[in-house]
C-alpha cells in the first residue's frame, strides 16, 4: 500500500472507531469484531515497511502511531496497545524498534526535517517513558536518546499555519490539529 490508500484506509477506520458506543469493554469488543484492531496493525506494518525504503511521512506516521497506542486506551483511538482490558491484537515490538532504528539512522544523517524533530521532542515531554523503555533495552539508539536529552521540557508550539497542512494525515494529522485548536483556543499560540 502506498501513503494515498495508508489514508484511505485510516479514515475507514476512524469512521468506525467513531461510531462505537458503549462502556469500554464493549468498545473494544465491537472494535476487535469490526477487525479494527488487526487492520490498524497492519496499517502500521505498511507505514514501517514504506519508512525502512526511507519515506518520511510514513516515518512520521508509524512513529505516532506506536506512540499513540502507548499514550492512549486502544478503544480510543482503535490502535492495538495490549491493553489489559483485553485487546487481542498489539502492535508488533519488532516492527516499533525498526521504525525508532530509522528515526535514529535518519537522525545521525542529518534527514529529520524540522516537523519530525519538533514531534519527537513533543513525543518526548508528553511521555518519556515510551522512549526509556526502548532506551534500556537497546544500546544502538544513541543519537536519538542523546537528540531527546538535550531538548528543552518547553517545546516551541509548531506554527499555527501547520494546521493546514496536518489535514489528511491519519490520526496523527487528526491529533495535532486538536492539539493546536485547544492551544489557540486557550490563547497560548
Amino acid at each position: 500500500m502506498n501513503i494515498e490508500e495508508l489514508t484511505l484506509e485510516e479514515e475507514r477506520l476512524m469512521a468506525k472507531i467513531n461510531r462505537v458506543e458503549g462502556q469500554i469493554e464493549e468498545k473494544i469488543r465491537l472494535l476487535e469484531a469490526y477487525g479494527v484492531f488487526r487492520t490498524y496493525k497492519q496499517v502500521h506494518e505498511s507505514y514501517a515497511e514504506l519508512a525502512l525504503q526511507k519515506n518520511l511521512e510514513a516515518l512520521k506516521r508509524a512513529f505516532f502511531l506506536q506512540w499513540y497506542a502507548a499514550i492512549e486506551p486502544a478503544f480510543l483511538t482503535g490502535i492495538p496497545d495490549g491493553s489489559p482490558l483485553g485487546t487481542q491484537e498489539t502492535l508488533n515490538n519488532v516492527t516499533q524498534l525498526a521504525v525508532l532504528k530509522e528515526l535514529e539512522g535518519q537522525l545521525v544523517t542529518g534527514k529529520l526535517d524540522d516537523e519530525l524533530r519538533w514531534m519527537l521532542a513533543y513525543a518526548y515531554s508528553v511521555v518519556d517513558y515510551y522512549f526509556e523503555y526502548y532506551f534500556e533495552r537497546q544500546e544502538d539508539l544513541c543519537a536519538l536518546k542523546q537528540y531527546l536529552s538535550t531538548i528543552n521540557t518547553h517545546i516551541p508550539w509548531i506554527d499555527i499555519s501547520a494546521r493546514k497542512s496536518l489535514e489528511g494525515r491519519g490520526q496523527m494529522g487528526d491529533y495535532f490539529i486538536d492539539i493546536i485548536n485547544y492551544i489557540k483556543s486557550q490563547g497560548a499560540v
